[in-house]
């Protein structure tokens, strides 16, 4: 008799403790299920960071940014291949010698995503023959999906919408000015687009940054970025 009241007790006792198990698994009469995320050969390719080195660009030792995937090294090797030559042909195209130096080189991403990789670097440079350093801003806009820089062609229907007030002035270092002074109200957008290139302009999410050179008295450069 005993051992029958100990074997339902016993019974009874598992029953209650598979009906609270049952009870905290299941939340409003659905069953909780173990959902894990399931991530792509493709996702993680596209998987990447960004590191900061020091590299020679054409004898100057700069720090910039460089890409780093998580498992193409052969697309990260071009990617940042792609990069050093654009800064080095950016020195070239305004005659930039190496008997100078550059000081306060500084870069931002301004755009980070898997698509597109925008990077606006700022400088000071002096060859010690000028009354005053060369101010400047140049950008590199890079699609991580066909691998080449951003054609400024495409963009300057948007960027010529300047003329219409819908891009406003913007601070980007501690040494840009407030302000042009208005420098630019005397040209059109077409004659500022002819002095503009690949360089001269990047990208913030979906809106757009312009980059003018103004006079040094004026900061060197200018910034304006699509309003919000």
């Amino acid at each position: 008799m005993k051992k029958r009241k100990l074997f339902v007790l016993f019974i009874t006792i598992l029953v209650c403790f598979e009906g609270c198990k049952f009870s905290s698994d299941n939340t409003s009469g659905n069953v909780t299920e173990n959902k894990s995320v399931n991530i792509t050969t493709e996702e993680k390719d596209n998987r990447y960071s960004i590191e900061n080195r020091k590299i020679s660009v054409k004898d100057f030792l700069l720090e910039m940014p460089q890409i780093k995937y998580s498992s193409d090294k052969n697309k990260q090797n071009y990617l940042n291949k792609l990069i050093i030559d654009n800064v080095e042909r950016y020195f070239d195209n305004i005659g930039l010698s190496i008997e100078g130096r550059i000081n306060n080189f500084e870069y931002s991403i301004e755009t980070e995503s898997k698509t597109k990789l925008s990077i606006l670097f700022t400088y000071d440079y002096y060859n010690g023959e000028a009354a005053h350093p060369l101010i400047s801003a140049f950008a590199v806009n890079l699609d991580l999906e066909t691998e080449k820089i951003i054609s400024l062609d495409a963009y300057k229907e948007k960027i010529k919408l300047f003329e219409q007030n819908a891009f406003s002035h913007v601070t980007k270092r501690k040494t840009s000015l407030k302000n042009d002074g208005g420098v630019l109200k005397d040209k059109s957008i077409d004659e500022l687009l002819a002095d503009m290139d690949n360089n001269s302009f990047y990208f913030i999410n979906d809106k757009i940054g312009i980059i003018f050179e103004v006079p040094y008295a004026c900061g060197g450069y200018s910034i304006y970025e699509e309003k919000k």
